[in-house]
């Protein structure tokens, strides 16, 4: 749209900013107000574009980010993320893997929540995404299955548009693209309307190969693609020093536009630039990155802005709106966060300042929201109905995060409130005590009376009765408590998904609370869990020293601290259970009225030596050397000195770092501590003279001249080094130029290791006039050479050179000749040219270039061509 333009003065940007520089004043402060101001003005004056912005949530993470309310971010449009399979379970959809749908309707509201959003006329795009452990078309087995996956979702949240949001690792696996590609065409064919957007990573040459393989294999197969969202962050090792992260941003995208022009030319389909700009996406990672020296800042974002509106893209997403806030006083965040993004900023920045520069909503081609949800009710009915959560009572107390039901509108408390109406009228949103999350809906099941049991009493479960978090139950001789809202789902012992089932066992009917202290018979068992959480507890009849194995007469989910549990006087065996590890005690002796497990934990001691970002997993033993049995906890990221607390017993331990592994079999935990000892090596390494190589650690695989798979990438090394690394064995290739040296089979099983001497000193003697000296690879021809090394101008005299070991082709020039030597062995510390070469005799080559032109015109035997050859071979001495 044409702008109008304004008679008079023109107000520049640059003295806008210098009068609210004037009027803010010159100190600190000043500056960031006056820097955020001119943004906001900037972005004003600018105008809007046809992009719309659509900033990633995590749902799953914590502090949850609530982006249907105001209060809380001014979002029009976000991708949720992410779903992926379930790990028992690869054809179920869940998110994050914490939650399958219904669980996420139950433990994050999150049905309400999307409803809301939509009442509120946002629009809400569901992210397929995760490793290739859990990205659900490279763990289902056909895609019919995954196809009924997707459908699942769509079907849930009524959804017209999805984001497949995948990785490098992800996109190698050609046999998961073909699976996802076909699943996307039988969705499609099923959801005409369904829009479908591709997340893929870029380098600062644009979409790596397997994104466009998928893009490729898409058209292929006839899916229509609504556009390709370029994920422009974590650039590694493609990014120079010497390029800004904004600069490779704007490389990619070009380069990337370039790609799909020529992959939709080759499918039949071509576009124009418009119509290409229109179906890219960017989405960068706001404040620090994964990569060092990557930070997405302000001043990166104006200019980003700018670019989508000179180029009109599509889309804009960030990684996330969770990360959209300053991180605390004193986190000393070096790198990217989950919930800050290590920057000075004020919390939403990044995102008011692109929804107010685009302000575009989706509300009329994609939807949020699903279930078909419960009008306000009076307060009859407040009084009346039963809810998901419980009535608000204005003299019950309620704690930070209680739920409440109200009007027939769900709250959570975001502080502790007493007597504060949920709905009672604020100035601002922000002074209520209460989050309005959204309404009622139909699958809660709201028509049921609250007064249907006396809690003093034992209630038999029947398949009418509701029951609510908390409420116990009778069945089958055996008690039970519900976990969240229940009806007709019979409680059950031992289910295999307990995790996702309403009814948590509690025990046999058997000794409970007064009945104990009424009769004299009754003991108490004392459990210290000693740090460890999340333990489940079952209390069995003993059974003549047959370890666990008497009957089932209490059962305790999710226990930690230290806890009290009452009992008939008699001798117990104890099973204690942390995932899939077991610790068995026998014959607890009760009969006293009061007894005790001991101590049931072991101090796990790991000191991981200078190793950084680790993966450490707790595994059942399996008895056999470098393997593993059942694995029972992961912990992500460790570095430093760690304890961990685990049950007594026998462990294998894996540690990861890439693909590299360091494994620790059968590690004795029956004591009160243990640790596996030294798990790292110091790999040393001289670089010597060289300077700005490039050093890859690789797993070893055994072959000489190849390597495994890639563990660290160090770049512009030189210098006396060194490097923790597991105990292992390692391939390391260093990088010069074109040149490569390959070192197999490094042992690094001990304390410390050497690389050994990786240069050789090359020496040229160049006389005194000034040549160009280049160093290349050999390329086994004899006069020419291959890939370039290092070139060093206007040399002469006697030059030494450091190379890596290797052999060499060496060029030597000027303007008036050339000279070649081949086939340089430097292989040893030291190597020369073979002839040990001077600049050649000037006259000489005169000469020769004038025989050159002469044996065009004449024979050999000509008499002037043999008096001049004769010239030539007297100045060489040779007569």
């Amino acid at each position: 749209m044409e702008k109008k333009s304004i008679k008079g003065h023109r107000l520049s940007i640059a003295r806008l900013l210098l009068a609210i520089l004037l009027v803010g004043g010159f100190g600190g402060f000043a500056v960031m107000t006056v820097w955020r101001a001119g943004v906001d003005m900037y972005v004003y004056l600018q105008g809007t574009g046809p992009t719309w912005v659509a900033p990633y949530v995590d749902v799953t993470s914590k502090p949850e980010v609530y982006f249907e309310s105001a209060e809380d971010s001014l979002l029009k449009n976000v991708v949720i993320g992410s779903i992926v399979s379930s790990r028992l379970d690869p054809k179920k959809p869940t998110w994050g893997s914490y939650y399958d749908l219904d669980a996420a309707a139950r433990a994050l509201d999150l049905d309400r929540r999307l409803v809301r959003f939509k009442e509120e006329g946002g629009v809400a795009i569901i992210s397929f995404g995760g490793d290739a452990t859990s990205e659900m078309a490279s763990v289902n087995s056909n895609a019919e299955d995954l196809a009924a996956a997707y459908q699942a979702v769509i079907s849930r949240y009524e959804l017209e548009t999805l984001d497949f949001d995948l990785t490098n690792v992800v996109l190698s696996d050609s046999v998961a693209t073909t699976r996802r590609v076909a699943a996307l065409q039988s969705l499609q064919h099923d959801n005409p309307n369904i829009q479908v957007w591709l997340s893929l990573p870029v380098s600062v040459d644009g979409l790596t190969a397997g994104g466009v393989s998928m893009i490729e294999s898409a058209l292929r197969a006839g899916v229509q693609l609504a556009g390709v969202n370029m994920r422009t962050m974590d650039y590694g090792s493609s990014k120079s020093r010497d390029v800004s992260l904004w600069d490779l941003t704007r490389l990619s995208l070009m380069a990337g536009k370039e790609q799909l022009a020529g992959i939709f030319v080759a499918s039949g389909q071509p576009k124009d630039d418009p119509e290409l700009w229109g179906m890219i996406g960017v989405t960068p990672m706001i404040g620090k990155n994964q990569s060092a020296r990557e930070t997405f800042t302000l001043k990166t974002a104006t200019a980003l802005i700018d670019f989508l509106r000179k180029h009109q893209v599509g889309r804009l997403s960030f990684l996330t709106v969770n990360r959209d806030r300053p991180c605390g006083v004193g986190d000393g965040i070096k790198k990217a966060s989950g919930t800050c993004s290590g920057i000075d900023q004020i919390k939403y920045e990044f995102a008011k300042l692109f929804v107010d520069r685009f302000p575009v909503s989706l509300a009329n081609t994609a939807a949020g929201g699903q279930q078909d949800s419960l009008p306000p009710l009076g307060l009859a009915m407040n009084h009346a109905g039963l809810y998901p959560y419980p009535l608000w009572r204005q003299q019950t107390d309620y704690d930070e995060t209680e739920k409440v039901v109200w009007q027939g509108r769900v709250y959570k408390a975001k502080w502790h409130t007493r007597g504060k109406q949920p709905d009672a009228p604020v100035r601002e949103s922000w002074d209520s005590p209460w989050l309005y999350l959204g309404p009622v809906l139909e699958s809660d099941r709201k028509a049921v009376q609250l007064a249907n049991a006396n809690s003093s009493e034992r209630i038999k479960w029947t398949p009418e009765r509701v029951f609510l978090s908390d409420d116990e139950a009778v069945h089958n001789d055996m008690m039970f408590r519900a976990r969240w809202w229940t009806q007709g789902e019979p409680p059950v012992y031992g289910s295999e998904r307990s995790y996702d089932h309403p009814w948590e066992f509690l025990g046999t009917v058997n000794c409970e609370g007064g009945s104990c202290n009424q009769s004299g018979r009754g003991a108490s068992l004392l459990v210290n869990y000693g740090g460890l959480g999340e333990v489940n507890l079952e209390i069995r009849e003993e059974d003549d020293g047959v370890a666990g194995s008497g009957n089932l007469v209490q059962s305790h989910a999710v226990q930690s601290g230290q806890k009290t549990y009452k009992l008939w006087r008699g001798s117990y065996d104890l099973v204690f259970k942390v995932g899939s590890s077991e610790l068995i005690l026998d014959s607890v002796d009760c009969e006293s009225g009061s007894c005790s497990a001991g101590n049931i934990t072991s101090t796990l001691a790991v000191d991981y030596e200078g190793l950084i970002d680790i993966t450490m997993s707790l595994h059942q033993p399996d008895a056999v050397l470098n393997t593993t049995g059942e694995i029972i906890n992961v912990r992500t990221a460790q570095s430093g000195q760690k304890t961990y607390k685990v049950l007594r017993g026998h462990y294998d331990l894996v540690f990861e770092m890439g693909p590299s592994r360091f494994i620790v079999d059968s590690l004795d935990c029956t004591d009160g501590n243990c640790s596996p000892g030294d798990i790292a090596a110091t790999l040393s390494v001289d670089f010597q003279n060289l300077e700005d190589i490039s050093m890859e650690i690789r797993v070893a695989d055994g072959r000489a001249g190849s390597s495994g798979p890639m563990v660290q990438l160090l770049t512009a090394q030189s210098g006396h080094k060194t490097y923790n690394v597991f105990y292992s064995q390692y391939d390391l290739i260093f990088k010069q130029g074109a040149s490569e040296l390959i070192k197999d089979a490094v042992d690094c099983r001990s304390a410390s290791c050497d690389a050994g001497r990786i240069a050789a000193d090359l020496t040229v003697d160049l006389g005194e006039s000034a040549a160009s000296v280049e160093i290349r690879i050999d390329d086994g021809q004899q006069g020419s050479t291959g890939g370039v090394v290092e070139i060093h101008p206007s040399q002469s005299g006697v030059q030494r050179y450091s190379v890596l070991r290797g052999i060499y082709d060496v060029s030597m020039k000027d303007q008036d000749w050339t000279l070649v030597e081949d086939a340089i062995d430097c292989s040893d510390t030291a190597c020369k040219l073979g002839r040990n070469s001077r600049r050649p005799n000037l006259q000489i080559v005169k000469l020769k270039q004038e025989l050159a032109v002469m044996a065009e015109q004449y024979m050999p035997s000509h008499p002037d061509y043999i008096s001049l050859l004769m010239r030539i071979e007297k100045l060489q001495g040779k007569r």
